[in-house]
């Protein structure tokens, strides 16, 4: 039985007793800030003790003013405050000593942070598939985590074996996901996932998304207005942009309520862009993840920071909080059925608002499900929508305008569907789902660039097997998107290439291993919403523009992130058809 990888020194790993592993997830940032803690916290505990001591000798000193008892008591004291102060001591230096020692002494598997902002994990994990093949181990911090990337394997995870592996990777600043007041359907697991699922899935089916086509279509005709003009000044541009306006206008519109259209003029661009752009893995979480004993510690004062600084989480919340009290204040007075035909996500959740709501034991099958939401889980579900709803979507048509302009033959064959089935008709929801090559133009575009790989990581619930190995309960694991995107033996030997006619002929043993929207009971709930606002936007710009390349073009799009993957920049042209 494969047993996560073997070390290249049995030797060294029987001495350190560390789990086999390949990579240990810590840069030398993180031993860094361990270290000047760990020495921070011995100053203090040094000042303590020498002030103890000298407290102690005083004391002793005037033993005489004191009865036995009261000095022993002083005594107790003393060495209780120095065995208190001596724990934390001990918990940052054991680590520091540990993480200094895989590096001093080069034991095999120390790698840097993977969650680098210039090389996706989603690509780290391909390189390191490539050297140690198809099922191997990391340690994240001290969390062990599995790395698969093989076929049946992974569909065993993700499909076969869901009851085992129902809940996400957890983040360890999250808390526990089963109690955490504010949850929503990405992080949550079990009972309570199977319960935010039901409710949230009535708002991506077709009677609904038929409800916001006409929002939808509506934002994307004001986004032309802006395209408009770009191909007016004549050079190229980055329009990548324009997406993140697009997606940020509908999703505000269908989700939070927002009346009108706000391209180009909404807050919540330059916030999210902050969130998907800038933030880093937090310094608390890589202590949670390497003192899993303090994770609730480092919780509490990432919770902390939120409530003393003003960050784009808390901004974010806050408008949503507010968002959903004044849509409830709506709805009870009866202004908002008087004064809008139309019903957005938040008014489906209010309706199942109860804050009494329980969840009881998670089951496969045959669970009976309330349909019930309380408060803080509205808030929560509104800003995972926000998040998957402005990023990916965005991502994905950015990289879609590099391979039309890449390869215009393509453009053209998407040109004449547009032409053969809407004509010069207005375009309807029907008319959208017609469009069956942008449809695998779409579909190949992710296959190649999966812009939300970690969706398909999970933590396995019960102890276990997957294949040979057996994963114990708690532990993590990943799979490997991208080596399955490109495995040659599935997809041919033109996998390294862009051809979207492969979709046509879409096989069971493809079908098995294509996770651009994660995989199984758990895929994502807004694949939808996504294909109708990506089919819009490039209908709208293709009807009118050729988007052309130039020499300032990419040769290739440059990914960057550390969860969701986007381009630096998709430079083009547009030309007048």
């Amino acid at each position: 039985m494969l047993d996560y990888v073997k070390l290249q020194s049995e030797e060294i790993f029987k001495i350190y007793e560390i789990a086999p592993c390949y990579a240990l997830v810590l840069n030398s940032r993180t031993i860094i800030y361990l270290g000047v803690i760990t020495v921070e916290i011995a100053f203090i505990y040094l000042l303590i003790v020498i002030v103890s001591m000298k407290t102690y000798l005083i004391l002793k000193k005037n033993q005489g003013s004191f009865t036995e008892k009261t000095f022993q008591v002083h005594k107790q004291l003393l060495v209780a405050l120095w065995l208190q102060c001596l724990v934390p001591f001990v918990l940052m230096f054991i680590p520091l000593i540990c993480c200094i020692g895989f590096v001093v002494l080069n034991i095999p598997g120390v790698k840097a942070d993977v969650r680098q902002y210039e090389y996706p994990i989603s690509h780290v994990l391909r390189d390191w598939t490539k050297q140690y093949g198809p099922v191997y181990g990391i340690m994240e911090g001290w969390k062990k985590t599995w790395v698969i990337s093989d076929p049946k394997t992974a569909h065993e995870m993700l499909v076969k074996k869901f009851e085992y592996f129902h809940g996400r990777k957890p983040d360890p600043l999250m808390g526990n996901v089963d109690k955490a007041e504010r949850m929503n359907l990405f992080s949550s697991r079990g009972a309570r996932w199977k319960r935010l699922r039901t409710i949230s899935s009535s708002s991506f089916n077709i009677n609904n998304l038929k409800k916001i086509y006409p929002t939808v279509d509506d934002s994307c005709l004001k986004l032309m207005d802006f395209v408009d003009k770009a191909y007016e000044e004549g050079k190229p541009f980055n329009i990548h942009p324009y997406f993140h306006e697009l997606t940020m206008d509908v999703i505000m519109r269908v989700a939070m309520g927002q009346r009108d259209s706000k391209l180009f003029d909404n807050p919540y661009v330059g916030l999210m862009n902050e969130f998907s752009f800038r933030v880093e893995t937090s310094l608390l979480k890589k202590f949670a993840l390497i003192i899993p004993p303090l994770g609730w510690f480092f919780r509490l004062l990432y919770l902390l920071y939120l409530s003393m600084t003003n960050n784009y989480m808390k901004s974010l919340l806050t408008e949503l909080t507010i968002a959903v009290r004044e849509r409830k204040k709506l709805k009870a007075s009866g202004e908002l059925q008087s004064n809008s035909e139309r019903v957005d996500f938040i008014d489906l959740f209010i309706d199942a608002e109860d804050p009494t709501v329980k969840d009881g034991e998670f089951e496969k099958t045959g669970i009976r499900v309330l349909k019930k939401m309380t408060e803080a889980e509205i808030v929560g579900n509104c800003f995972i929508f926000l998040i998957a709803g402005f990023d990916t979507t965005a991502n994905t048509l950015g990289v879609t305008c590099h391979f039309l302009a890449k390869h215009p033959e393509v453009q053209e064959r998407v040109f004449e569907e547009i032409q053969d089935v809407v004509m010069d008709e207005k375009i309807t929801f029907e008319k959208v789902s017609e469009l069956k090559y942008m449809d695998v133009v779409m579909k190949e575009v992710l296959r190649m660039f999966p812009i939300a790989a970690f969706a398909a990581s999970r933590e396995c619930m019960y102890t276990t097997t997957l294949g040979d190995c057996k994963i114990e309960a708690g532990e993590n694991v990943n799979v490997d998107v991208l080596t399955l995107h490109y495995n040659k033996e599935i997809w041919g030997e033109n996998a390294d290439e862009f051809v979207p006619e492969r979709f046509f002929d879409f096989t069971a043993e493809q079908q098995m291993i294509y996770y651009p929207f994660g995989g199984g009971p758990r895929t994502c709930i807004g694949m939808r919403l996504a294909y109708l606002e990506e089919k819009l936007a490039l209908y709208y710009i293709l009807k009118k523009y050729r988007i052309v390349r130039t020499p300032e073009s990419e040769k290739a799009p440059k990914m960057v992130g550390r969860n969701i993957e986007s381009p630096e920049s998709i430079i083009v042209k547009l030309e007048k058809r």
